[in-house]
């Protein structure tokens, strides 16, 4: 299978100029890559400048591959996978959900026979981190979704901001390795050789859809815990992002599933679903890494609602990840 690299960062982190320092290295390695790049203006231009560095790359301009050019990515995705033993780079623009585009590629069944293991990278801006006024938030999130965490700009930075940089990331997200280049590089060549993951059976067909709740957000809500930071053996790294869908039969409480919730492991990024309230009544609740408090709203139930968990993790296997479901036989106490 192909490993599918994710590069997130806000804009003018240094994305493009990571792998402008990447695609040499690990053709020296005798690895491939290919890229997708998605950029509001420049995707052509970049392009044009990574073009002799890999062995096909493809402009996708204008909006987000999260939302407005999703279609257009997930069509390349599908259609056209790089060869056997080549490694495949999404550079996504500076505004991405990332949350959004896992959540899309994940639950595409087509794209999880392709792919496997599923990395995000992303590049924190050491200078301007959480110096984005309204778009703090943004840059948060896709720090808390990343698989591994990259400091850019650091020579202009001082050990102080440094520092102070660092403790932020590790508050945010537990589960992310801290890497240089070189070590970026060495991730990289590993991937290639992450067992793919066995099939489950499960109790439908998932339609990337959730209705009028999977919209286009960049302006995310939540309270972040402190996290010990620590380190993933390479097994962790090999799993990639997983995902899985259950449809438990239960009524659980707003308090009961808030304090499931708050007992997962840092490894579950992220969790929603429909749960049935009483008779013809559903509530929607969504909940993402680093938020304390699930959002819930009251659902008015259709011809297709019908009770559905939805948990994305990193570095445990689908069989862990289902494990951490809530059940109707040991139900968590408010």
């Amino acid at each position: 299978m192909t490993p599918l690299v994710l590069l997130v960062g806000f804009l003018g982190s240094g994305k493009t100029s990571l792998l402008r320092k990447t695609l040499p290295a690990l053709k020296e390695r005798g690895i491939l890559s290919k890229v997708i790049l998605n950029d509001y203006q420049n995707a052509r231009v970049d392009s044009a400048a990574l073009a002799d560095l890999v062995e096909a790359i493809v402009p996708i301009a204008g909006s987000c591959v999260c939302c407005e050019s999703a279609e257009e990515l997930l069509n390349e995705l599908a259609n056209k996978p790089p060869n056997a033993g080549e490694i495949l780079f999404v550079e996504t623009n500076g505004t991405t959900d990332s949350m959004q585009l896992i959540e899309m590629i994940l639950f595409n069944a087509g794209l999880k026979e392709l792919y496997h293991p599923v990395l995000q990278i992303t590049i924190v801006d050491t200078l301007r981190w959480q110096k984005r006024v309204w778009h703090n938030e943004l840059e948060r999130l896709q720090v808390k979704t990343a698989t591994h965490l990259l400091l850019g700009w650091q020579d202009k930075a001082g050990a102080g901001r440094l520092n102070h940089v660092r403790r932020d990331l590790q508050e945010l997200n537990a589960h992310a390795d801290f890497v240089d280049h070189a070590q970026l590089i060495d991730v990289l060549a590993e991937s290639l050789h992450a067992e793919a993951p066995e099939e489950h059976e499960h109790h439908h067909e998932h339609e990337g859809e959730c209705g009028e709740h999977c919209h286009h957000d960049h302006d995310h809500e939540g309270h972040d815990h402190e996290h010990e930071h620590h380190h993933h053996d390479h097994e962790a790294t090999a799993h990639g992002f997983v995902s899985v869908e259950i449809e438990p039969a239960l009524n659980i409480t707003q308090d009961e599933l808030t304090t499931w919730w708050r007992g997962l492991p840092d490894g579950v990024l992220r969790a929603k679903g429909t749960i049935p309230q009483g008779e013809k009544k559903f509530l929607y609740f969504q909940a993402l890494a680093g938020s304390a408090q699930p959002h819930f709203e009251d659902l008015e139930p259709t011809e297709w609602t019908r009770p559905l968990l939805v948990l994305i993790g990193y570095g445990l296997t689908e069989e862990e990840l289902r494990a951490l479901a809530p059940r109707a036989e040991s139900k968590v106490s408010a």
